[in-house]
């Protein structure tokens, strides 16, 4: 079943449930999509958890953001998961979306010559 037809089914209106419901589904399709020896490295990737400003978060849970510009002080790789917090002001908000699943890393060490500062990288999911 694809996540339209299965959306369909459920009948909820709201479209910022809808675009969370559709970033899980993708996450949990690509996980598995993936051969049995990559997903059996799924142990071994690291969790993080993070805040992010209202105005980039509800950008996300809007559907209009899919990625992010950190600094890369926690070595992000793919397959990494992501688990974004708002916060307002650095104070946490009590809202979060469901996991995200990095499919792409640039880092400064490739980026640095077209601008990208040292120590920061940019991922998307």
């Amino acid at each position: 079943m694809e996540f339209k037809q299965w959306w369909d089914t459920m009948q909820i209106p709201d479209k910022r449930l809808k675009n969370m419901a559709e970033v899980a589904w993708g996450a949990s399709r690509r996980l598995l999509d993936k051969p049995d020896a990559e997903r059996s490295n799924d142990m071994s990737r690291t969790h993080h958890h993070l805040k992010t400003e209202a105005e980039f978060y509800q950008a996300i849970e809007r559907g209009e953001k899919k990625f992010e510009l950190r600094k890369n002080d926690r070595n992000f790789k793919r397959y990494d998961m992501v688990y974004l917090k708002e916060s307002v002001g650095g104070v946490l908000t009590g809202r979060s979306l469901p996991p995200i699943e990095i499919q792409y890393v640039i880092d400064s060490t490739v980026a640095g010559k077209w601008g990208l500062c040292e120590g920061y990288c940019i991922f998307n999911w």
